[in-house]
């Protein structure tokens, strides 16, 4: 039998009457949601790809500058004058500019079609920046429920046990039947599968968000700190909208 991962702890709340297991997970790690943002978008492979593009595209766009500037020439040569009946002869040297501002128009058309693509270059890097954050605040939540999950599965477990030993207890002295004991034995069983399961997809998890920060190898090991609260206070429709 296999719960949906939302309705999981609601199964296991009745083991939980006597302990506030959602506070006190044993595997909570030190990453806090403010150092995987700063992580992921200093390195995240997207936002450094979507960074280059831009810095192509921004030098492309300088580059356009020249074909508005004068192009400047040092030309010289041989100099022969004829003064007074008598033959001079000398070596010249000048300089030439020439400055076509317009060219019919080609280069203020290409130099408008390179800054749009250069807004359009930094809308792409705005754009992987918010998809990136908000992809790692996702994943660092459902590993934050994961663990929660797992404390609370592993409490359920603990307590589990002591309902079995008391349980074998009492049909020692014939105050209850097997079957009831049998029923502790079958509801550890669950326990321990759905524990399995939850970490199974803590794992997973974990190498997704090590991918989402740019890290070279995959961990699966990474375990984020915090826990889940849910907000006492009421939500106002209107500041929402």
């Amino acid at each position: 039998m296999r719960w949906a991962p939302f309705t999981f702890p609601l199964f296991v709340a009745s083991f939980l009457a006597l302990s506030l297991a959602h506070a006190d997970h044993p595997t909570e790690g030190a990453l806090t949601l403010d150092a995987l943002l700063r992580e992921a978008l200093e390195n995240s492979l997207e936002i450094k790809a979507a960074n280059s593009a831009l810095a192509a595209a921004q030098l492309e766009h300088q580059s356009t500058l020249g074909h508005f500037l004068p192009e400047v020439s040092l030309e010289g040569g041989p100099l022969s004058t004829r003064l007074d009946g008598e033959n001079q002869s000398d070596t010249a040297v000048y300089g030439k500019a020439e400055w076509n501002l317009y060219r019919g128009g080609k280069d203020s058309a290409e130099r408008a079609r390179l800054e749009i693509e250069k807004k359009q270059a930094t809308y792409r890097l705005e754009q992987s920046k918010a998809a990136v954050a908000r992809k790692v605040a996702e994943v660092y939540y459902e590993l934050a429920y994961l663990l929660e999950s797992i404390a609370i599965c592993n409490k359920a477990l603990e307590l589990n046990k002591e309902q079995a030993r008391l349980a074998a207890t009492k049909r020692s002295a014939g105050l209850t039947s097997e079957s009831d004991v049998l029923e502790f034995d079958l509801r550890e069983s669950t326990l321990q599968s759905e524990l399995k399961n939850l970490e199974s997809q803590r794992e997973g998890k974990a190498r997704e968000l090590s991918i989402l920060l740019g890290r070279e190898t995959p961990n699966k090991d990474l375990a984020v700190k915090g826990h889940l609260k849910r907000n006492p206070d009421r939500l106002d429709r209107n500041k929402i909208m």
